[in-house]
């Protein structure tokens, strides 16, 4: 607004546009500042989401995902692979190798084992030397390839034991995933107990609550 004063117009013009002009330059100054703001907390929401030594998913992320996943898996009526995956001899291989050569290995088999999966497949660190993989629409038998495949994919001619399950997960009843992980843990170990380097299938009959949950069972290996 121009109003009378002893100044001259064409000083006051010149005032308002650089009024004009410096609000413009704090407009947009303010708006990446807000926008960098944005993009770093996206950042960090992303980094707690992440194993820091892997890069892989981590617990929260997987507890995140699985029930998600189940949902999905359910109202789709497609088939879910659910398998818990176990570097063997790991705390041996630290002690002859050392702890810093050990978080090279899972750095470069996190590496390795996802470049054999597909884009919706999680899989997650789960603690340790411990991994947790979810595969949507995988049947048995290609849940078993898959895992295969990863073994060979394994660095250092290193390998894993593994359990899974693959479920059709029936609309209209929760189903306890818990009692599934421990289905599929259990398994694991009867990999383990079987020879190592291997995978085992758990049964889990537990999707509607009021159904019994049947697994392998066997005494658990010696530790890795």
């Amino acid at each position: 607004m121009v109003l009378a004063s002893p100044v001259s117009a064409v000083a006051q013009w010149r005032s308002v546009i650089l009024f004009t002009v410096v609000a413009a330059t704090i407009g947009q100054t303010i708006h990446r500042l807000v926008q960098a703001c944005a993009e770093l907390l996206e950042h960090i929401t992303e980094l707690a989401r992440r194993d820091a030594l892997t890069g892989l998913a981590n617990r929260r992320t997987w507890d995140e995902r699985f029930p998600e996943e189940v949902e999905r898996a359910s109202r789709h009526a497609l088939p879910l692979a659910v398998a818990l995956l176990d570097l063997d001899h790991f705390k041996a291989y630290n002690d002859e190798h050392g702890h810093q050569r050990g978080d090279v290995l899972l750095e470069a088999m996190a590496r390795s084992w996802s470049e054999m999966l597909r884009t919706g497949d999680l899989l997650a660190r789960w603690g340790g030397e411990e991994f947790a993989l979810l595969m949507p629409a995988t049947d048995v038998d290609e849940a078993a390839v898959v895992l295969e495949r990863l073994q060979d994919a394994t660095p250092e001619g290193q390998t894993f034991s593994a359990g899974y399950t693959v479920e059709r997960f029936h609309p209209g009843f929760e189903p306890d995933l818990d009692q599934v992980l421990r289905a599929v843990d259990q398994a694991m170990y009867v990999a383990k107990a079987s020879g190592r380097a291997r995978s085992a299938l758990a049964v889990v009959a537990a999707i509607r609550l009021d159904e019994p949950l049947s697994a392998p069972l066997a005494p658990a290996p010696a530790p890795g």
